[in-house]
């Protein structure tokens, strides 16, 4: 036997031949021994290191007892036999954060612009940084000193902030691989960073008109086309004439202008997202007005992908012109030269001065969905003719732009109880 627990005040009742006698409740009876009353009640008998050994405790401790008898009761046969070594488990190989992102990409989005932008980000702000830290030795302190770090490069915090969801992302993974227990960015220690409020500021009439008059007049109808039907600046150039259903009034906007490693190409709207804009007669007047003057141009470019299949549009607008700076120039625009060359020099041939934050081409964009707002077309309305996945960005966007919203709300809550004739007590 292992060992067991002896009662010292009481002892099993035996008949004539050594039997025990069992009450009416199944169990034993008890008869009192000599040593009833006196000293330790219960004794533990157990082995330990091959040798069998005992430990006393008192009345009423029947349960610690056995918890003990518990912990020691192996067989002394077990307690000679030699110790078997535990399984040592091999270390887990370390991998680095560079390595890492590398396997988890295999996975994910083949889109060649989603590609393009996280190598950027990875290449400039982390791998410098991060990239030979191994992913299992990932802590909140990492992620603060990278923060640190990050904040002394001289980007925005709404840019170091979709690194860090870049980062994060990254080590959910990890979380899910096994390779970390817990996300650090997702500690409370962790700051993301907060980026910059930013509030849109539609421009008025008379300095659209300005800005429009100091354009080239072969890039006017950008103006036109981005105030009248919400076009992003890579839309505007990749406009076609062809792109205008005339009977039915619409316009599709269907395509952009993509950079994927220095090669242009067409590719559809952001986030895949083709759209529908209501358009009017002078619309399409203008449109052909414009091609009267100026042919339109026809470009050729790979869709999608630079090795994708070619396709021919007919654009509204020209590319580059030749220059010192390109004597060979591509035949279409690159965003950051077509805002140095055409965009920037008319708020400097007009004399309006230019603000970089409020008066890129983007603010036309703003102004088209602020004269809807105006007019009183819904934030619903307004995402799909914007081209937003989501209408609640379109609703923290555009919201303070909605005309004499505190006026309307309490002139609708007051109309609502107004007294009536027909109601009654």
């Amino acid at each position: 036997m292992a060992g067991h627990v002896e009662d010292r005040w009481y002892k099993d009742r035996k008949d004539a031949t050594g039997n025990v006698i069992v009450g009416k409740n199944g169990r034993p009876l008890k008869d009192k021994t000599a040593l009833h009353g006196t000293g330790m009640r219960y004794r533990v008998r157990y082995y330990a290191d091959g040798s069998e050994r005992s430990k006393s405790f008192p009345d009423r401790s029947l349960g610690e007892a056995e918890k003990f008898l518990a912990l020691h009761q192996v067989s002394p046969l077990v307690k000679l036999l030699p110790a078997s070594k535990p399984e040592e488990k091999p270390e887990p190989k370390l991998i680095t954060f560079r390595d890492y992102t590398t396997e988890v990409r295999k996975g994910r989005s083949k889109d060649p612009i989603a590609v393009a932008s996280v190598d950027t980000r990875l290449n400039t702000m982390v791998l410098p940084y991060l990239g030979d830290v191994p992913v299992q030795h990932f802590t909140t302190s990492t992620m603060r000193e990278w923060l640190d770090w990050s904040s002394g490069r001289g980007v925005k915090d709404s840019y170091r902030a979709q690194i860090f969801d870049t980062i994060s992302g990254f080590l959910q993974a990890a979380v899910f691989d096994g390779l970390l227990e817990r996300n650090p960015c997702k500690a409370d220690s962790v700051r993301r960073p907060v980026p910059e409020e930013y509030r849109p500021e539609p421009w008025p009439r008379e300095k659209c008109l300005t800005i429009r008059s100091g354009l080239p007049p072969e890039y006017r109808p950008l103006m036109d086309i981005a105030l009248r039907a919400g076009h992003r600046q890579m839309e505007a150039l990749a406009f076609s004439p062809d792109d205008m259903d005339r009977n039915n009034l619409k316009l599709h906007i269907q395509r952009q202008i993509r950079w994927i490693n220095g090669k242009p190409v067409f590719g559809l709207p952001k986030r895949r997202k083709t759209r529908e804009v209501f358009i009017t007669e002078d619309f399409i007047t203008m449109v052909d007005d414009h091609t009267t003057a100026h042919e339109p141009y026809d470009v050729t470019l790979p869709w999608l992908v630079p090795d994708g299949d070619l396709i021919t549009v007919r654009l509204l607008v020209p590319g580059p012109p030749p220059s010192q700076r390109h004597p060979f120039p591509p035949p279409v625009w690159r965003g950051n030269n077509f805002a140095r060359d055409i965009w920037v020099p008319a708020f400097q041939t007009t004399a309006t001065p230019y603000r970089k934050r409020i008066d890129g081409f983007h603010a036309l964009r703003h102004t088209f969905a602020s004269n809807l707002l105006a007019h009183g077309v819904s934030l619903i309305e307004l995402a799909n003719l914007l081209g937003h996945l989501d209408p609640a960005f379109t609703a923290r966007t555009y919201t303070h732009l909605i005309p004499e919203s505190p006026h309307r709300i309490r002139r609708a809550m007051t109309e609502a109880w107004l007294p009536s004739p027909h109601l009654t007590a």
